[in-house]
C-alpha cells in the first residue's frame, strides 16, 4: 500500500490527464481500504469506529508516508472527491474530445482553478 500511494501522489503532477485521473482514482481506491481495514482494526478493539478517526488517520497516513506536497496533493483530491464511489464525470468538448476537466466553448479545456486569481 506504501508503494501504491506514492505511485498515486507522483501521477497526480504527470502531464498526461488520463494519467492524473487514474491516480485520482487510485488514491480514493486507496482511502476507502484504508478506512476499511481500520474500521475493521477499531471494531476488533474498541467497539465502533469514530469517523473524524478515520479522516484524521488517513491524513496521519498519507503524511507519514509521503512527502508534505504528495500528501497534500492526495489529500485534496480525496477530500473532495464523493463518498459513495470512485465515479468521475466527463466532460465532452466540440470536437468530441473526452476530458475530465472543465470544457470552454473553444473545445480547450482547463483545469478547475481553486483558490487562484489571475490578472489579465
Amino acid at each position: 500500500m506504501d508503494k501504491l500511494i506514492q505511485i498515486a501522489a507522483t501521477q497526480l503532477s504527470d502531464q498526461l490527464p488520463e494519467s492524473r485521473e487514474a491516480a485520482r482514482n487510485l488514491a480514493l481506491e486507496l482511502q476507502a481500504f484504508y478506512e476499511k481495514s481500520q474500521a475493521l482494526t477499531s471494531d476488533e478493539n474498541e467497539g465502533e469506529p469514530c469517523v473524524s478517526q478515520d479522516a484524521e488517520s488517513w491524513e496521519a497516513f498519507c503524511q507519514s508516508k509521503l512527502s508534505a506536497l504528495s500528501a497534500q496533493a492526495i489529500l485534496r483530491v480525496t477530500s473532495t472527491a464523493p463518498k459513495e464511489g470512485v465515479a468521475s464525470t466527463t466532460n465532452t468538448t466540440k470536437e468530441g474530445v473526452a476530458s475530465t476537466t472543465n470544457s470552454t466553448k473553444e473545445g480547450v479545456t482547463s483545469a478547475p482553478k481553486e483558490g487562484l486569481a489571475v490578472d489579465c
